[in-house]
């Protein structure tokens, strides 16, 4: 090594005393940038706004600032909303940024801040804000805002729960004199503009909303009688003429899309025939009739007229003696230990079924015992397994010379989502509005037993379409299990039918 010189020794230093400088100069400009910042932020709100980096005390001074000077005239006040409102439109930014400025645009304009609220809030993610428009719309008793309260409400999350959501809170607060579902109803019935572009989507939202909150329909099929006559709204008159002639109303969006087929020319004769065979039902019968019941009502008044002076009790033990000696095969997929799984005997859910589904169980049963449908179902459960796209499906419905028919309508080619789910065409849902049931298969494989019954989706199905429906499980080559399931969960295992 080369013995160190003064020169080089004195070199050394300088270079030390330089490097320890500027370290000096870098730590004191770091240690000085919250300063500057909000410096900057006074200085240039405008720039601040614009500035994604920019920190949520920077963004909090801008906001104010902007606000002052469009009060001043230092900005026009016109440019100065429109800077606040890209704000509070930015879900980039903190929520408290964004809260302050609909503060201050609230505070300049409230009746244009409501309209930028009453679009905002329907897709709001940020559950800040959300409290926040929430508290606003109370504290400024801004009766504006309660369509978009509701359609706020009606999207679904699993936390918080409806109890406690704060959409609810603040509509029971703006309406204290009134139930939270007559709020809902108010908003689906009279609470639109019809040149409104989302009317119809705050409608169907606040029906959304109706049947989760009211699951049975009880207090909204209330609603619906006393509803004043509503001739020039076309969907509530169907509702109040599916409540008067039907004794039902439709629980879900799906459903509405549903009497709304019902009503059109096509089924005039089907609505006329069952009004009055409904109207002659009894108190019992009569009681939790939902649409899907209508169907069963018209087939046993041509074919078993004797099943409609039946009790539901007698219907239910007659079905019980029928089915009692068949093979049946319970559904074990998706349960830990097969003793938990859900038992699909009429013991077991005698006390769910009503009159019409009892009267439903047993037409299908007489259904999937039709030798003509048997041969046709098996048919279509082998074209089923070959194809691997998507589970197959139809409607199960009465045939004119007295039998059934086993109508078969495949998803679309972009609906096909796998060999374990059925998706219902347009199609299907168009032929199904006056047929008896829905019907699908569970054709994987011929060993599929494990799978014999409705799985959680296909019971999603049955409730979101209201309809009572069919699987039919392939336990081996030659056999096909029969499950009947309806839109309470409530599922009947009718035993296997074998292949002709």
């Amino acid at each position: 090594m080369m013995p160190r010189t003064r020169q080089t020794s004195r070199a050394l230093a300088v270079r030390t005393r330089f490097l320890v400088s500027c370290c000096a100069v870098a730590i004191a400009s770091l240690q000085g940038c919250g300063g500057s910042a909000a410096q900057r932020a006074d200085r240039d709100p405008l720039g601040a706004l614009a500035d994604p980096a920019a920190g949520s005390e920077s963004k909090l001074r801008a906001v104010a600032a902007v606000a002052g000077m469009g009060r001043s005239g230092e900005l026009e006040p016109d440019a100065a909303r429109e800077m606040l409102k890209k704000v509070a439109w930015g879900r980039g930014n903190r929520p408290n940024v964004r809260n302050a400025a609909i503060d201050e645009l609230f505070r300049d304009d409230a009746d244009d801040t409501a309209r930028m609220l009453s679009l905002m809030l329907p897709t709001e993610s940020q559950w800040p804000v959300i409290e926040h428009v929430c508290d606003l719309a109370v504290e400024s008793d801004e009766e504006s805002l309660v369509p978009a309260l509701v359609r706020s409400w009606s999207r679904f999350v699993q936390r918080p729960s409806d109890e406690d959501r704060p959409e609810r809170a603040a509509l029971l607060a703006l309406r204290p004199d009134q139930s939270i579902e007559k709020t809902v109803f108010d908003v689906f019935a009279k609470e639109h503009d019809p040149d409104d572009q989302f009317g119809e989507r705050t409608r169907r939202d606040a029906w959304t909303l109706l049947s989760r909150i009211d699951p049975d329909g009880a207090l909204t099929q209330g609603y619906v009688a006393k509803a004043p006559d509503a001739p020039g709204d076309p969907l509530l008159a169907d509702l109040q003429s599916a409540a008067r002639d039907l004794g039902a109303i439709p629980l879900t969006t799906e459903q509405l899309d549903w009497v709304e087929d019902l009503r059109k020319p096509e089924y005039a004769e089907f609505w006329s025939r069952a009004r009055k065979l409904i109207a002659a039902l009894t108190p019992e019968q009569r009681e939790g009739f939902e649409l899907r019941h209508a169907a069963g009502v018209l087939w046993a008044s041509q074919h078993r007229s004797d099943w409609l002076a039946a009790s539901r009790r007698e219907l239910l033990d007659q079905l019980e003696r029928d089915i009692q000696d068949r093979r049946h095969t319970r559904r074990t997929d998706g349960y830990t230990d097969a003793m938990a799984a859900p038992r699909e005997t009429i013991e077991q859910w005698r006390r769910d079924l009503v009159w019409g589904d009892a009267l439903l169980l047993c037409i299908a049963d007489e259904a999937v015992r039709d030798p003509r449908i048997v041969r046709e179902l098996f048919e279509q459960a082998d074209h089923d397994q070959r194809d691997e796209s998507t589970e197959h499906g139809g409607v199960l419905d009465a045939d004119p010379d007295g039998g059934f028919v086993a109508l078969s309508y495949p998803p679309r080619p972009a609906q096909r989502a796998g060999d374990n789910r059925f998706v219902a065409s347009p199609e299907l849902l168009h032929a199904g509005a006056a047929a008896l049931f829905h019907y699908h298969f569970h054709a994987q494989s011929h060993n599929n037993g494990d799978y014999a019954g409705p799985g959680s989706g296909d019971l999603e199905y049955a409730k979101r379409f209201g309809r009572t429906c069919i699987v039919l499980t392939f336990i081996s080559r030659n056999s096909l299990g029969v499950d009947c399931y309806q839109p309470d969960g409530a599922r009947i295992d009718l035993g296997a039918i074998s292949r002709p």
